[in-house]
């Protein structure tokens, strides 16, 4: 994974940030933008998140599913709408 590390000024001005930071490029376009850090919203999300009633399902089988489907789409040529009725009938069949 690439990385870029940040001077010391700019390491402050994003721990001290009260909302997102907007990283521009030597243009000043636009390039990224940082979320300040909140361990306790992250952890009340995921709390919220496990107390809904929405599905779950393990990363191998979400991996498994995306493999099939990018496999499909190489050697296929799928375009999206294809893909996605492939993966409706994947869902359907209970296929990983």
């Amino acid at each position: 994974m690439s990385h870029i590390t940040l001077t010391e000024e700019q390491s402050q001005v994003i721990e001290q940030a009260q909302g997102p930071v907007e990283v521009r490029n030597h243009r000043g376009h636009i390039i990224a933008q940082i979320e300040p850090y909140d361990e306790a919203a992250l952890i009340a999300e995921a709390k919220r998140r496990l107390a809904s009633d929405q599905p779950r399902y393990p990363a191998a089988q979400v991996e498994a599913r995306l493999r099939a489907l990018a496999e499909a789409i190489e050697r296929d040529g799928l375009n999206r709408e294809q893909a996605m009725a492939l993966l409706k009938q994947m869902q359907a069949e209970g296929r990983p």
